[in-house]
């Protein structure tokens, strides 16, 4: 969300407070990514304390509570998972405005990264690399039950750590390509 708004004011005032600077574009637009992918990991933060404070603190949900540890390292593969958003959403936001981009992503979300995680090959699915880390981590299901057999789609293979290495790589491959392609675009100055 974070992005459609950076891309959303770009695109109110057609660039042109950058575009008419002398500065390299792809340096800016690298920089917009920075900077969303900043606000990211601080929304994040803000999350991981909030969860910490109710759960672990005021001992609110305390039938399923996920030890301090894994909530943080679940924070930190979820912000590290979703950066190849952050390219995809600048551009889209960019091209098609911001409520578009909140909705496809909204949608994508929803069903490819929920339903794909599941699968076995969810390393396909982009949208299906976060929900499908959080398994072992949070050891929950992308649908937000607890992965144990009396889940419906649970299955023993969700609950492997082998997946994160990968998981990880995968998106950071997909974040850079992503950079480097929207920001060829942007060097252009086809941002107006």
């Amino acid at each position: 969300m974070e992005c459609s708004f950076v891309a959303n004011s770009d695109k109110k005032m057609k660039n042109m407070g950058v575009l008419s600077l002398p500065v390299d574009l792809k340096r800016v637009w690298i920089s917009k990514i920075f900077v969303c992918a900043v606000l990211i990991a601080a929304a994040s933060a803000i999350h991981l304390f909030g969860n910490i404070f109710t759960g672990n603190i005021l001992g609110l949900g305390s039938a399923g509570r996920i030890y301090i540890l894994n909530e943080v390292a679940g924070s930190i593969v979820l912000v590290i998972t979703f950066l190849w958003q952050i390219p995809l959403c600048l551009f889209l936001g960019s091209k098609i405005g911001m409520f578009p981009t909140i909705l496809i992503n909204l949608v994508a979300y929803s069903v490819l990264g929920i339903l794909g995680a599941v699968e076995k090959i969810w390393y396909l699915i982009p949208y299906a690399i976060p929900a499908r880390l959080m398994c072992p981590i949070l050891k929950l299901l992308p649908n937000g039950m607890p992965a144990v057999k009396e889940s419906q789609t649970f299955k023993p293979e969700l609950l492997s750590s082998s997946v994160i290495l990968p998981g990880i790589i995968i998106a950071l491959i997909l974040f850079l390509i992503l950079t480097f392609i929207t920001a060829k675009w942007y060097e252009k100055g086809e941002a107006i």
